[in-house]
């Protein structure tokens, strides 16, 4: 790592990762010590979009006492590192014999990017936010086989907000070559023609996350059997295709989910489906640069796209500002080089041997602004050093701050504070 300064210098940029396909909605980058790692590729949206603010870095140095964590162990830290907010994943998806349309979307077939159809509309006897349209929704409870009219939805993965998944893309409504979600913002990408539910990481992805039918419906189209730890979408020549099923749902629109885990798809073409049965589990196959949920709904097959925020189609709609919480800590035995080592890497070890570089990541969900991360590390009961904070600006969504560090020999603990509460911990040993 070279010689770095007692307090070393920090140099933060803002950048944005668009494109379909993955969205880093905004792009904090963060380095600290005398040798950063090169910057993270930085991805047009078929242009040249400008940059977003991707939150602020507080406080120019790491802070601490007696460089217990340190580049030749007299004070400070060396550290290099970065933060990407993802705002999902994706890509144009093509349908088994057909192509995606008009290269703007996720998923093929006959559909294009139309309009989303709707206004709000009424479910359960509430009122959903957004649009103007009219209507009831009533039916589509778990376990429900009809529904009364319109289906209303229920939400397709289960576990915690924020923490065990959480919406990295809302449905693009803007027909030109802007972006709007149904709440008038820009979480969302251009053309982006479903809603994005990412999980942390591989890592996650590999202990099976189930994702559920939002409605009972029919299977009309399955596909399965592709690779599913893809990293890539269609904006770096991505033409593969994503393992999908596509239901029509008992009110007659189609519901298309894609990005399923290899080989992890329980239903076949023909099968009836109850709401909140299992159709597979989330992975990264076709177009997609994490493991997520991309889901789709029509109004009829072939028919206009719905955006069932907007419709207000959904039982329990998770809030937009949601609340950020931490998905996971990360450690690996060497330096983490790109957000793919980050959501890549093995189970955290527990053991690293001392003087040596590590890498430390810390992978959030939700989008609540001003939200203050701070990580710490403790030797025993001792501050070894505090990271500068980072101010979360409400446009992250699924955000990752990596670092490089070098450990002292002795037992560790890194805690990460959001608004000064201990949220989450890891304890290791440098030896």
């Amino acid at each position: 790592m070279g010689t770095c300064p007692r307090l070393p210098a920090m140099r933060a940029a803002a950048l944005e990762l668009g494109a379909r396909g993955m969205r880093w909605g905004a792009l904090g980058l963060l380095f600290l010590g005398c040798s950063p790692a090169s910057d993270p590729p930085y991805y047009g949206t078929g242009g040249s979009p400008g940059a977003e603010s991707g939150g602020s870095s507080a406080g120019g140095s790491a802070e601490g006492s007696g460089g217990a964590i340190a580049s030749g162990g007299s004070g400070g830290m060396s550290s290099s590192g970065g933060a990407r907010a993802t705002g999902g994943v994706g890509g144009a998806e093509p349908a088994a014999g057909g192509t995606a349309s008009g290269g703007s979307g996720e998923s093929g077939g006959a559909s294009s990017g139309a309009a989303a159809s709707g206004g709000a509309s009424t479910a359960d006897g509430g009122t959903s936010s957004g649009g103007d349209g009219s209507g009831g929704a009533t039916g589509g409870a778990a376990g429900a086989t009809t529904c009364d009219g319109e289906c209303v939805l229920e939400w397709p993965l289960i576990g915690e907000l924020s923490r065990e998944w959480t919406i990295a893309n809302y449905v693009d409504l803007d027909p030109t070559g802007g972006i709007r979600d149904y709440k008038n913002g820009s979480r969302a990408y251009n053309g982006h023609l479903g809603v994005d539910i990412a999980i942390a990481s591989f890592r996650a992805m590999d202990k099976g996350i189930p994702i559920y039918a939002v409605a009972p419906g029919t299977v009309t189209y399955v596909h399965d059997g592709e690779p599913d730890r893809n990293t890539i979408a269609s904006v770096d020549g991505c033409t593969a295709v994503a393992n999908s099923v596509y239901l029509v749902h008992a009110d007659g629109r189609e519901g298309r989910y894609l990005h399923f885990r290899t080989n992890s798809i329980t239903v076949e073409v023909g099968d009836k489906v109850a709401t909140g049965q299992k159709l597979g589990e989330v992975g990264s196959s076709g177009c997609s640069h994490s493991p997520h949920l991309h889901l789709e709904m029509y109004d009829e097959p072939g028919g206009p796209l719905v955006d069932p925020f907007l419709a207000g189609l959904w039982r329990e709609p998770p809030p937009y500002d949601a609340p950020v919480k931490v998905m996971e800590v990360v450690l690996s035995l060497g330096p983490f080089a790109s957000v793919e080592a980050v959501t890549s890497a093995p189970p955290s070890p527990t053991r690293l041997p001392s003087g040596s570089t590590f890498g430390l990541s810390v992978i959030t969900g939700g989008a609540t602004p001003d939200v203050v991360e701070q990580v710490s590390f403790y030797r025993g009961n001792t501050l070894g050093f505090s990271l500068p904070s980072y101010v979360f600006d409400g446009s992250e969504r699924h955000y990752m701050r990596w670092w490089e560090v070098i450990a002292d020999p002795g037992e560790w603990r890194a805690e990460v504070r959001l608004d000064g509460e201990v949220v989450e911990s890891v304890e290791f040993v440098a030896e």
